[in-house]
């Protein structure tokens, strides 16, 4: 009876011992079917929303001890802008084939106990593209607990480091191991985030207090196989969901939601080829804001020549808002700005030769090109002032906007130098 016990006893404790983090054997490529979404806008059906998803094969496998390689396969990039959930996601063939190159090449990433470490990629893979690696690896962080079942943790993820809730159960018959996980994205020692587009507000801690006007949640639900050595994702579902309620509403807060989905399909013994070219260190797991994408918000409008358009809505603009302001005047605005960033600088400067001795629509036009956001609208403000096309007044009020909403980089200080003092009468 004694020896029964003591088997049992030793059965339990090797039990609460077993490497349940994920693993990648030597010498074999593991091969997933990925599909990413996300899309943004206002939670309720019947309304506009706007969104990408990805779709690929993704292949992974072992170039040396702790390293391993991630390479997306056949990727395809499809794009929503409609009325959720009626319309569908159609094909963005353009954006697929530029991308191509970079969604193609291998990256390198550090690998050990379910915790991802450095990552690594040629230069000529974009921030943009290696985030979406990012977000595949942010599914394989797992920090496994040896004798806990459930416990939290400050976890590492593309989103910072946050709260983590971590459930682990095991069914014996079926050989499977259910984890789950939960991110609390308000309570993080470290959040990845940028603001931009704020130069006017004022923040309210008493509103930050009664609640927070950014918040997120993001669950984790996995199914793997034990091995020998660890375990085996067989599918992972992960689903991230942000609010955003400035002024906290208690209906009507815009949303952002992500979801993963990654599924093993087969092993291979076939190696993933390097690419010949120098892999450098690009940061960790943690999401990194590219700089190659001007972070603008963008108005859902249909171009087919933006300097055609952008007349005809000066014209309305003009036109419906002499008397009194009409109705539509702020979505025709944002439109009329919209194409501007969209038109070549000939075109601005084509537009602004035709109005500029019109004062209603010289208005407009001044109104609208800081908010390009670009070194176009500062460049343009710049040689109108110093070519004596503006005053003073309507210069400095363009300027003081533009500044604001472009970005801060050197060649827009550069631009924005004066050669010698200007005087001022």
């Amino acid at each position: 009876m004694r020896a029964v016990v003591l088997a049992l006893t030793l059965a339990l404790v090797a039990s609460q011992h077993v490497n349940f983090a994920p693993e990648f054997a030597a010498s074999k490529t593991y091969e997933y079917k990925y599909e990413a979404l996300l899309l943004g806008g206002l939670p309720e059906e019947g309304l506009a929303r706007a969104g990408v998803k990805v779709i690929s094969k993704v292949l992974i496998s072992a170039v040396a001890e702790n390293t391993y390689l991630l390479k997306l396969v056949d990727p395809e990039i499809f794009e929503y802008s409609g009325v959720w959930p009626k319309d569908n996601f159609v094909p963005a063939a353009k954006l697929t084939s530029a991308l191509a190159a970079q969604l193609s090449t291998p990256i390198k990433f550090e690998y050990a106990n379910g915790v991802v470490g450095k990552v690594f990629a040629p230069t000529a893979v974009s921030e943009t593209v290696l985030n979406v690696h990012r977000g595949i690896l942010n599914i394989l962080q797992l920090n496994i607990k040896k004798t806990q079942n459930v416990y939290e943790l400050q976890e590492a993820g593309a989103q910072g480091v946050c709260k983590t809730h971590y459930v682990i159960s095991e069914d014996a018959k079926a050989e499977r191991i259910h984890l789950t996980k939960t991110k609390d994205l308000n309570n993080c020692q470290e959040r990845i985030m940028k603001d931009f587009g704020l130069a006017y507000t004022e923040k309210c801690v008493e509103c930050q207090q009664r609640g927070k006007a950014l918040r997120g949640a993001a669950a984790y639900s996995y199914i793997m196989k034990p091995t020998a050595t660890g375990a085996l994702i067989m599918e992972a579902t992960v689903t991230e969901l942000h609010q955003f309620t400035p002024f906290n509403e208690m209906t009507g807060a815009a949303q952002m939601e992500a979801k993963q989905m990654l599924t093993f399909v087969e092993i291979k013994k076939t190696p993933i080829m390097l690419f010949d070219a120098k892999y450098v260190h690009r940061g960790s797991i943690q999401y990194e804001f590219a700089t190659e994408i001007l972070q603008t918000p963008i108005q859902l409008l249909k171009i087919n020549n933006a300097h055609t358009q952008a007349v005809e809505i000066l014209n309305h603009l003009v036109t419906y808002n002499m008397a009194q302001v009409h109705e539509d005047a702020p979505l025709k605005f944002v439109q009329f700005i919209q194409l501007l960033r969209m038109a070549s600088s000939e075109s601005i400067e084509a537009i602004w030769a035709e109005f500029k001795a019109k004062p209603a629509y010289r208005h407009w036009i001044l109104d609208a090109v800081p908010s390009i956001g670009s070194p176009v609208a500062v460049r343009f403000i710049k040689d109108k002032f110093l070519a004596g096309d503006i005053t003073i007044v309507e210069a400095a009020q363009a300027l003081v906007a533009a500044v604001h909403m472009v970005t801060a980089d050197l060649d827009t200080v550069k631009l924005v130098e004066v050669s010698k003092p200007l005087t001022f009468k």
